[in-house]
């Protein structure tokens, strides 16, 4: 499909069961097989050595697989427990990075809706249950999302990611 919700390589017919497979998508507990609370080790066994963009040694630190491109990954004491996403991923939602507020709004009405802390004209919509181990945070400006992450809280809510 043109739309990138699948991606095929099929070099014949034969070749075609099996050849398509469904993009990863960012949920609210998981980005495709990593769900968050998984140990890192776990995630490094099916994706391979994840490249480490911080200092491990301070215990919260971003890292990111080569077989998953757009998404890095929050890991604490060596447990997965976020992701963020860049602009070609696909989110259950139905969001990306781009879309407007307004559709955001029309899609969830319950949104939990902050004050941006960095953008003046900006917000922050929370999405999903408030009694919720898991939810999404979509980051606004300017009538635009600019960012989109999912995972546990608080983790998720980490306006400045590790501190």
């Amino acid at each position: 499909m043109s739309d990138g919700i699948w991606r095929c390589s099929v070099v014949s017919a034969a070749a075609f069961i099996g050849a398509c497979a469904a993009s990863p998508t960012l949920r609210q507990d998981r980005y495709d097989d990593i769900h968050f609370g998984m140990r890192l080790t776990e995630a490094e066994a099916k994706f391979g050595k994840a490249h480490v963009y911080d200092d491990p040694d301070t215990g919260c630190y971003m890292v990111g697989f080569k077989r998953l491109p757009d998404v890095t990954f929050m890991v604490e004491s060596g447990i997965i427990t976020r992701a963020d996403v860049g602009r070609r991923t696909k989110t259950a939602l139905g969001i990306r990075i781009g879309d407007s507020a307004r559709k955001v709004e029309r899609r969830f009405p319950d949104a939990r809706i902050e004050p941006h802390k960095y953008y003046d004209e900006g917000h922050y919509y929370a999405i999903g249950p408030r009694d919720g181990a898991t939810e999404f945070v979509l980051e606004e400006n300017e009538g635009r999302i600019v960012a989109i992450r999912a995972g546990v809280k608080p983790s998720v809510e980490y306006v400045e990611g590790c501190l």
